[in-house]
């Protein structure tokens, strides 16, 4: 592996620190009153909230001492020189939905399980794309194994470090020379509790089984067109009877899950998929359409794991299942959720290499598409 400069293996950490600028959240003013704290009405925005999405969106460029500017994120074009060879493009019937890291010469891929659907393609640095076969899945740390056909590839280089510290400088490779984005590590490896899966609707007991009375704006129950006044009768193929069972069947799956849910619509009788979204705690349903338009979505999966170490890269939910590596070059984890505008999960090295233990020698998977999200 190619020498790092000192201003990388030293005084980068120092010299950096001090000039990447971050704009403050600020809160929203309100429209009608202008208090500061109050929530600004949907498609009412205040001029902070403006700022604020007009920045992150793009359509202001980066000052020169903001980590996003080229200045800043070309200082670790040497970091990533290595780890880019390792780094793959994941797309779903065409679209880009995921990075992946390549972990063994002859082809084999891990990348993020929850976003992958349809027909798989990897693209590598060079242009070349193979068609992938999905041959493993570590649910539980939302990990998928792929396979292409291809021999000679460049696997990631693993860090032998335990622990990465805190305030650690970290880079995400993407296919290009520059890394996507570049961070600080923000909080140890720790637990992130899965929420409590819900399909966003109120329920009625109807003598027909559990009738739909209200569906909540932004839910999966509305992005999947359900309609007040539908039966749900069954899902997964399972017969529902009554709201309590109902409730008690959505509660066994995670977030993040589709179901394919039964409906009685009048006298039609529909199957309709439908994606389970987190239980939102007070207030989190503002600030959670706020966020998201602050750039781009968030990641669809982006709690229930096991482990995962925290740090402030700014990345795309599509940029996730690659590696994020330390200054050396050497992966230290796999980005696995953006989760918020300046906070993003990646599996530690460790977690990842005993999951590719198990995925690696097990038989090849057979996985419907519902089941991956």
């Amino acid at each position: 592996m190619k020498r790092r400069p000192h201003y990388l293996r030293s005084g980068l950490c120092a010299g950096l620190a001090a000039l990447v600028l971050w704009a403050a959240p600020a809160q929203a003013q309100n429209a009608q009153g202008g208090q500061p704290g109050a929530s600004s009405p949907r498609g009412n925005l205040g001029p902070v909230s403006k700022w604020l999405m007009n920045r992150f969106r793009g359509e202001s460029p980066a000052g020169k001492y903001e980590r996003r500017h080229l200045s800043v994120v070309s200082a670790f074009r040497e970091v990533v020189a290595d780890p880019a060879n390792s780094t793959v493009e994941v797309l779903c019937d065409h679209e880009p939905v995921a990075l992946g890291a390549i972990v063994a010469a002859n082809g084999y891929i891990i990348t993020k399980a929850s976003d992958l659907s349809g027909d798989i393609v990897c693209k590598l640095r060079d242009n070349r794309r193979y068609e992938a076969e999905r041959v493993g899945l570590d649910k539980k740390n939302d990990l998928a194994l792929l396979k292409i056909e291809a021999d000679g590839l460049t696997p990631v280089v693993w860090t032998d470090q335990s622990e990465i510290p805190v305030g650690s400088w970290l880079a995400t490779p993407g296919l290009e020379d520059d890394p996507l984005s570049i961070g600080v590590l923000s909080a140890s490896a720790r637990l992130i509790a899965a929420p409590r899966p819900i399909l966003g609707v109120l329920l009625a007991q109807d003598e027909k089984g559990a009738r739909i009375d209200e569906v909540m704006p932004g839910s999966g129950a509305e992005q999947a067109h359900l309609q007040v006044g539908d039966i749900i009768c069954g899902v997964n193929d399972e017969e529902i009877k009554t709201r309590e069972s109902l409730i008690q069947r959505i509660g066994q799956f995670e977030s993040g899950d589709s179901v394919k849910l039964m409906i009685r619509r009048g006298e039609e009788a529909l199957k309709i998929e439908a994606l389970l979204g987190p239980l939102p705690e007070e207030g989190d349903i503002s600030r959670h359409e706020f966020q998201n338009q602050l750039g781009s979505e968030l990641s669809r999966r982006r709690a229930g794991f096991p482990s995962v170490f925290q740090h402030d890269t700014i990345l795309r939910a599509n940029e996730c299942g690659g590696p994020i590596v330390d200054l050396n070059g050497h992966t230290v984890g796999i980005n696995i959720a953006r989760a918020g505008r300046v906070a993003s999960y990646a599996v530690p090295a460790s977690v990842v290499k005993q999951a590719l233990a198990s995925l690696m020698t097990a038989k090849p998977v057979t996985v419907e598409p519902s089941a991956m999200h």
